[in-house]
């Protein structure tokens, strides 16, 4: 910077904040750190808002906004480790626009989306991570929302804020998926290998989902209070060593559920007390290897239940405990 370009921008300083400013002008290296602005991941294209480049990682989104794809991004070779894509900022709106994000990893531990930001979004596309030590979402976040996503990783896949939303979408984390509470898991489907779903919270809503498993302990694990469990499918045709719906809180609602092809270890183990179990379906299997072993077992006293189907080798069990039979319940196995 010359001189003359010093005077100027010593001129308008003073014109800013007074005459004072003329008579200390500023430095050019320390005019030019003033005005430097770092370099964002996106640019603006019309009709798309912010598009992000991935061609420099990590990448940091730090204002809120809408944000799309315009490509695939396929990013084997990212070695740092850590968050790939972070969303630091609240109202975050990510459309991938159909398009798919993944990457590639060996022995690296690294999430490649996490949020941290309230109230964000990511719809319309596909996030894959691979391999061992991989996530692909993670969100510590309030009011999150997934929706018509394919989420495909090794790790947990942890919505660690309150009112998360997953709609419309395929997820498998091979180590589980949790939400903490007054969330909703709507219309998708679930698959894992040990540990499917968690409700660690109170108040959430997990309805009408198709969940697929390996050789699962649970599928469904209800830690919270008073959650809504309905209208669900489990259908393998394979018998899990574990428990389907694993009830370990108070008050919660487990009602119209389906239980089909292959069966568990217990069907629904009710471990908390206030619990409601109406009209929950376990199908009797075409081959008797294939049979649940327990229908709905109870070990605490003051739950409900009623007008539930259980095709299992003991299809109800109360341990002793006292309960409160509805009616309708029915027993068949082979």
């Amino acid at each position: 910077m010359d001189r003359r370009s010093t005077v100027w921008s010593s001129l308008v300083l003073a014109a800013l904040f007074g005459s004072s400013a003329q008579a200390q002008p500023i430095e050019p290296d320390a005019l030019e750190a003033m005005t430097r602005t770092a370099p964002k991941p996106w640019k603006y294209v019309r009709g798309f808002g912010r598009v992000l480049d991935l061609t420099k990682l990590p990448v940091v989104i730090d204002e809120p906004g809408h944000y799309a794809l315009q490509r695939d991004w396929n990013l084997t070779g990212y070695r740092l480790g850590g968050d790939v894509i972070s969303i630091t900022a609240d109202n975050v709106e990510i459309d991938l626009e159909g398009f798919d994000i993944q990457i590639r990893l060996d022995d690296v531990t690294s999430t490649l989306l996490a949020v941290s930001g309230d109230l964000v979004t990511v719809r319309n596309g596909t996030l894959s991570a691979c391999c061992e030590g991989a996530a692909a979402f993670g969100s510590t976040g309030n009011g999150t929302r997934l929706e018509h996503l394919e989420v495909s990783g090794q790790e947990p896949m942890q919505l660690e804020g309150a009112d998360a939303v997953i709609t419309g979408s395929g997820i498998h984390a091979r180590w589980g998926i949790t939400i903490n509470e007054r969330s909703v898991v709507q219309r998708s489907a679930l698959s894992c290998r040990t540990f499917c779903l968690t409700l660690q919270g109170d108040g959430n809503e997990v309805i009408d989902n198709r969940f697929g498993f390996g050789d699962a302990d649970f599928v469904v694990k209800v830690d919270g209070d008073a959650n809504l469990i309905e209208g669900n499918v489990i259908d393998n045709d394979f018998v899990i060593p574990g428990t389907a719906y694993a009830v370990d809180g108070n008050r919660n609602v487990i009602r119209d559920n389906t239980i089909s092809g292959g069966g568990a270890n217990f069907a629904f183990a009710v471990r908390g007390t206030g619990n409601t179990l109406d009209g929950n379906i376990v199908a009797a299997p075409g081959e008797a290897s294939l049979a649940t072993r327990v229908g709905i077992d109870f070990t605490a006293d003051g739950n409900y239940y009623g007008d539930n189907r259980m095709g299992a080798v003991v299809p109800f069990n109360l341990n002793g405990t006292v309960q409160t039979d509805w009616g309708g319940n029915v027993g068949y196995g082979r």
